[in-house]
């Protein structure tokens, strides 16, 4: 069992760099205008989802586990939030282009094709949106058997690097 099967398993909310505390911080940080139109991808059992919805934004979340879905919708309905569940893929995303004010991921892109799922964040962005990625990534050089012992756990292709993802941010048009 690989790392992702056993959060869908498990339920678990909140696996992703700095947990929910991160999430509440960085929205708090950066002044969102009430009523944004914001997309989570990959919102696993929905705790970032309702938070943003209670904050007053409007809220899509996608998943590609209907377990995590149906986890994030029970969770909705019992802190009274309205949030817009759809199944789907974050390298496929089915919105239309220039839809969003925000795209929202936290630890999701890193176990897609990376440059497919950022373009297609770019794609449903709105001229000058924002998108919010809060991604693992390798902050030193790790030996080829490190790198495969987490590879292969995670269920990753590759880690990247953070200089890895700024260029394959601007190759998406970022």
């Amino acid at each position: 069992m690989n790392y992702l099967e056993i959060l869908e398993k498990l339920g678990v909310s909140g696996a992703h760099p700095g947990g929910v505390k991160a999430t509440k911080k960085w929205v708090e940080s950066l002044g969102i205008s009430l009523g944004a139109k914001i997309l989570e991808v990959g919102c696993g059992t929905g705790e970032s989802a309702c938070y943003l919805a209670t904050k007053g934004y409007s809220v899509s979340a996608l998943d590609n586990s209907s377990r995590m879905l149906q986890i994030a919708e029970r969770k909705a309905q019992e802190k009274g939030v309205t949030v817009d569940w759809v199944s789907g893929s974050a390298e496929s995303i089915p919105f239309p282009s220039n839809f969003f004010d925000i795209v929202f991921g936290e630890s999701v892109t890193i176990f897609t094709d990376a440059p497919k799922t950022l373009h297609e964040y770019f794609r449903v962005l709105k001229p000058n949106g924002m998108l919010i990625d809060n991604e693992m990534t390798a902050t030193n050089d790790l030996s080829f058997e490190e790198a495969g012992k987490i590879t292969d756990f995670m269920n990753l292709d590759r880690l990247y690097k953070v200089n890895d993802f700024s260029i394959l941010l601007q190759k998406a048009g970022f």
